[in-house]
């Protein structure tokens, strides 16, 4: 009993023992945390208007699919078009239809939103009368939640054989130094 006494009193000094036992239990906190976040929003359409263009109605009618964000002038809703961090797709007026901008560095979604939102718009009458059934949205960490957890216990497994490493030198070096300490020493091997 005193050698397992011994055993834990040496493997709380230890910081990389510490880890390598808690990095598991960490990681499985921080997947059943990601797992419940809804990251839905991150795939939401953002329009983006001039202030006195569109119709009331046009904008109700974009707001039925994403966000709608109106800009006071053309500038400004170009710079938002053009700003790297944002999918933002510029809608302006076409005549009877509806006109879309891109930049052209947003992913194929968008790109293709923005292509098919003209002929939606011009069909906008005969698609009110179409029944729309919502599916559930799969879970996106469910499938790899399984390759994060033996990806996690491989990586504690090799910290804790780093562990035994990194132990058996450390008492190496603990005993050649207590050695050294006793052993006598002249002024000349200093």
């Amino acid at each position: 009993m005193g050698g397992l006494f011994y055993q834990l009193k040496s493997v709380w000094k230890d910081k990389f023992c510490m880890m390598s036992f808690f990095l598991p239990i960490v990681v499985a906190f921080a997947l059943n945390l990601i797992g419940g976040i809804d990251l839905s929003s991150v795939a939401e359409f953002h329009f983006g208007v001039v202030e006195s263009d569109l119709s009331a109605q046009t904008i109700s009618w974009l707001e039925q699919y994403g966000s709608v964000t109106t800009y006071k002038t053309q500038e400004e809703l170009t710079a938002a078009i053009n700003e790297p961090s944002t999918y933002m797709i510029g809608v302006m007026i076409d005549n009877d239809s509806i006109q879309t901008m891109v930049s052209g560095d947003e992913l194929d979604l968008f790109r293709q939103a923005a292509d098919t939102l003209p002929a939606l718009y011009m069909e906008r009458a005969r698609t009110e009368q179409i029944s729309v059934t919502v599916l559930e949205r799969p879970d996106l960490m469910e499938g790899m939640q399984n390759i994060f957890i033996a990806i996690t216990l491989i990586v504690a497994m090799f910290m804790g054989c780093t562990f035994n490493a990194v132990n058996m030198i450390l008492e190496k070096e603990n005993g050649v130094d207590f050695v050294n300490q006793i052993l006598p020493m002249t002024r000349i091997n200093l």
